[in-house]
């Protein structure tokens, strides 16, 4: 194959920007778009761009893990893919055979609106979901990237019932959904040894539920 361009083809090096955003330089069309994110809307001060006669980089002056709590959405600003989610390198699905359904961030209150995607049973990407009055366009990355505690293989997957065999004694079952109602409501009607746990982890509709029942 031989290339009609006379002149020497212009390539970049990429940088290192850190465990969460892959850098490609060479696919950059120079629309500007990371920066006026970045630096605009962001306000992140450590990526910029550079030129030199008629060649253009954008990224930071030297290698470095990107300061902006909001950098991860580089990977969703950039149209041509220069930022790419490096945490999706290393349980690689292509987009469309993955199983995607709308959700919201658990990591704090705010409840940002996002976009998990699985595939084979395993969390493999979060984006963000357009919401007009919690989180617009955006995520931040911790709601982006902090998804890997959801395919833990210590997370507990199915309810357990520790049953007292004597005063220093027990035996952990396995229950199942409708068994475990049945404890529950058993332990309820008692009034008393309740205890329950919310987490900014759990789902609102359990942290609800659990002050519905401690109120």
């Amino acid at each position: 194959v031989y290339r009609r361009v006379r002149f020497r083809k212009r390539t970049h090096m990429n940088q290192k920007l850190g465990p969460f955003v892959n850098h490609e330089m060479n696919r950059c069309i120079q629309c500007y778009r990371c920066l006026r994110f970045y630096r605009d809307y962001a306000g992140g001060r450590d990526f910029n761009v550079f030129a030199s006669h008629n060649s253009v980089y954008f990224g930071r002056h030297e290698d470095g893990i990107l300061q902006s709590e909001f950098s991860g959405n580089l990977v969703e600003v950039c149209p041509t893919g220069v930022f790419t989610d490096k945490t999706l390198k290393k349980h690689y699905t292509r987009k469309w055979d993955m199983q995607t359904a709308p959700s919201v961030c658990v990591h704090c209150g705010v409840g940002c609106n996002t976009i998990a995607g699985c595939r084979y049973g395993t969390l493999k990407r979060i984006r963000n979901r357009y919401s007009s009055e919690v989180n617009g366009y955006f995520l931040c990355d911790r709601g982006r990237y902090g998804y890997e505690f959801v395919n833990g293989e210590d997370r507990i997957r199915q309810s357990l019932y520790r049953k007292k065999i004597s005063a220093a004694e027990g035996r952990t079952e396995r229950l199942t959904k409708e068994k475990c109602l049945q404890a529950i409501s058993a332990f309820m009607h008692t009034g008393s040894g309740v205890i329950g746990i919310g987490s900014p982890r759990a789902s609102c509709e359990a942290n609800f539920t659990l002050l519905k029942f401690v109120g």
